[in-house]
């Protein structure tokens, strides 16, 4: 009986140790490092005491942009995951119903990279070395900021299930040549996500110039323009 239990008990901490390591993302291959005084003469950030809101301008390459948007905005994102975690706690307050998320979650993330491009993956990378270790019982911190890429397909996948009211409020005004389309960037997580957006302003060693509006951590565009 007792060695039954104790097999048992080996094979839930083998599954449970397997799923870790198969959620878990290695980083991509990148470049040397900058260090701050590169940094500082590569980017500027003007927070949003100056104009109403934070104003970040990045150059270089795609692992380098990383390190400089993770660098200037990295007290951002430790709010931004504690108001994730504050929302997590809210939803699940059990610490056991947590830990089992966690578990089936990073079996749900394993194979995630791969619908990424490399060099999304080499920015996020770079985002990540700014931040603290990890401070959280869930995975890695380059794990997590590739997961909370996906926090939005989620939300909708929700949405569209009828699990949850919200999304971005949209407004479309009559033109003479046609419409005038925007949106708010609403994510309902807190209120850092409502007040700390950042204008991103990139000009990359290759391809167009480009400001977007997002939240700290975030690569790619959701809403922006091109220099065209």
């Amino acid at each position: 009986m007792i060695s039954r239990l104790i097999y048992s008990i080996l094979v839930l901490l083998s599954a449970f140790i397997a799923l870790l390591f198969m959620g878990e993302i290695q980083p991509p291959v990148v470049g040397p490092r900058l260090t701050p005084i590169q940094i500082e003469a590569m980017s500027q950030f003007f927070p949003k005491e100056k104009n109403g809101v934070h104003n970040v301008f990045l150059t270089g390459n795609d692992f380098q942009r990383g390190q400089q948007f993770g660098y200037w905005t990295k007290d951002l994102l430790i709010q931004q995951e504690q108001a994730m975690v504050a929302k997590l706690d809210q939803i699940f307050p059990s610490s056991f119903l947590q830990h089992a998320l966690f578990v089936m979650s990073m079996g749900w993330f394993n194979g995630l990279d791969d619908f990424f491009e490399e060099h999304w993956k080499r920015e996020m990378y770079g985002v990540t070395l700014s931040t603290p270790l990890d401070r959280l019982f869930f995975s890695t911190i380059y794990t997590r900021q590739l997961a909370y890429h996906g926090v939005h397909d989620m939300g909708q996948m929700m949405i569209d299930n009828g699990l949850v009211l919200g999304a971005c409020t949209q407004l479309a005004v009559p033109k003479k040549q046609g419409w005038l389309i925007g949106r708010n960037f609403d994510f309902e997580a807190g209120p850092i996500f409502d007040e700390d957006k950042v204008m991103k302003w990139v000009f990359p060693d290759k391809g167009e110039p480009y400001v977007s509006v997002l939240f700290s951590g975030m690569v790619g565009v959701i809403t922006g323009i091109n220099i065209h």
